[in-house]
């Protein structure tokens, strides 16, 4: 009974997806410099809650682990990774829109 992540599974793959975006995103770069390790480690975070929750899923019952892994922690940590972006091109990108009280 080991525990084994694959190479698709370890988040390296959100991490260049996040920076990517992150980089070519325009923004200050005094922003991205603090935004990019904050985004990197909450991603890591919750990936590794993830692969806790997998581990304890299939301790419960075998037969939820490829629906939960194929679906419902996909939504979940790719969720997280739009919210990112979405926080970055709301606060920090330049030309964001701008609601007037009018």
């Amino acid at each position: 009974s080991d525990l084994w992540v694959g190479d698709p599974c370890n988040g390296v793959a959100l991490f260049a997806v996040f920076l990517i975006f992150l980089i070519a995103y325009p923004g200050p770069l005094r922003h991205k410099l603090w935004f990019a390790p904050l985004g990197l480690l909450t991603i890591h975070l919750i990936n590794a809650l993830r692969i806790v929750v997998l581990a304890i899923v299939v301790t419960i019952d075998y037969e939820l682990l490829n629906f939960q892994h194929d679906y419902t922690f996909y939504v979940i940590v790719y969720g997280w990774v739009f919210l990112l972006w979405a926080i970055w091109v709301k606060r920090f990108a330049p030309g964001r829109l701008r609601t007037s009280g009018a």
